[in-house]
């Protein structure tokens, strides 16, 4: 298969008109009127961001996936995206196939999500793969990191540290104690297929001061959400929501603490971390409920710089390493 059979027979249907077939050098996009455009971009490196050799339809979603988080956390609703995508010897035409039908899943499930262009090149290292998503969100309404006033609540949607225990699955790292066949289900989901929390983009334009993404870990995130707006933060550990099944694994080990700080500070959750005044609780509350999206309030902020986490008894818990860096 050739670049341009791949580009013709693949891409090119997952096109929408601003792509002009994939036929040109570049894309043509009209900003919807009363709209700012939000840019975000990912890149997922074999043997770093996903197992080796792992090449088909659940690399394309969790690429997709991961990108449409950064966009769920600046309440900004998906428009479309350019693919970079370079191609190793081992990615025969039928993983290509499957690569395509990935991305194809993703614009189904969140349409109007489409391709507007990109590159594909061929490498002899590993599959690196990089996408540019384009968003839209009303005029002056993006939720900054830099918002969060002292005094203010600390939230975060979902659940977190699935996406750590689907690793450990994906990498068949011994797990005990032995997990059930559902907790098996739900970790690797939240790692090969993160939900992005696009529902909740409305709320957020409407009470959280500022909000990120959680990729690099819960902690990390919400110090990312303190740096950026000068205040210190305190998350309680006792209140942050994990599921049975991760709770259960985290209880099973010889220290428990270090399990729990482990979960908190692994990433990979691509849940919303958000700060938001007291006055929002209620309403907070009731749209969780109303959106079917678990939202738990987890800490505040307070004067100060960086993180601290606090145990049961409301002591601060020594951290060496707050989350993921690249370098």
């Amino acid at each position: 298969m050739t670049e341009f059979d791949f580009i013709r027979d693949h891409l090119a249907p997952l096109a929408g008109p601003e792509g002009l077939g994939l036929t040109d050098d570049a894309a043509r996009l009209t900003p919807p009127a009363g709209h700012d455009l939000v840019l975000t971009k990912d890149t997922l490196v074999e043997g770093v961001h996903f197992p080796n050799g792992m090449y088909g339809a659940d690399v394309a979603e969790r690429l997709l996936r991961t990108n449409l988080s950064d966009l769920a956390a600046k309440g900004a609703l998906p428009m479309g995206y350019m693919l970079s995508l370079a191609i190793p010897p081992a990615m025969d035409a039928a993983m290509m196939a499957a690569f395509a039908k990935g991305l194809g899943a993703v614009q189904e499930a969140f349409a109007p999500l489409k391709l507007y262009g990109g590159d594909t090149v061929k490498t002899s290292g590993p599959m690196v793969v990089t996408a540019t998503l384009i968003g839209k969100v009303p005029t002056g309404q993006m939720v900054l990191r830099s918002g969060a006033r002292v005094g203010e609540d600390v939230w975060v949607s979902g659940h977190i540290g699935e996406g750590f225990m689907g690793l450990k699955h994906m990498l068949s790292q011994r797990i005990d104690p032995p997990p059930t066949g559902e907790a098996l289900w739900r970790w690797e989901e939240a790692y090969l297929r993160p939900e992005p929390r696009l529902k909740i983009g409305g709320l957020l334009r409407k009470v959280a001061s500022a909000a990120a993404d959680v990729s690099d870990g819960l902690v990390a995130d919400a110090g990312h959400i303190g740096g950026a707006s000068g205040v210190g933060v305190v998350l309680k550990l006792p209140a942050i929501p994990f599921t049975t099944g991760t709770f259960i694994w985290a209880d099973g080990q010889a220290d428990r603490l270090a399990a729990k700080i482990q979960l908190i500070t692994a990433g990979d959750d691509y849940e919303i971390v958000f700060t938001a005044p007291p006055a929002q609780r209620d309403l907070i509350t009731h749209a969780s409920r109303e959106l079917d999206v678990p939202m738990t309030r987890i800490g505040y902020t307070e004067d100060g710089t960086g993180v601290k986490v606090c145990d049961y008894a409301d002591d601060s818990i020594p951290i060496a390493s707050q989350g993921y860096t690249h370098f």
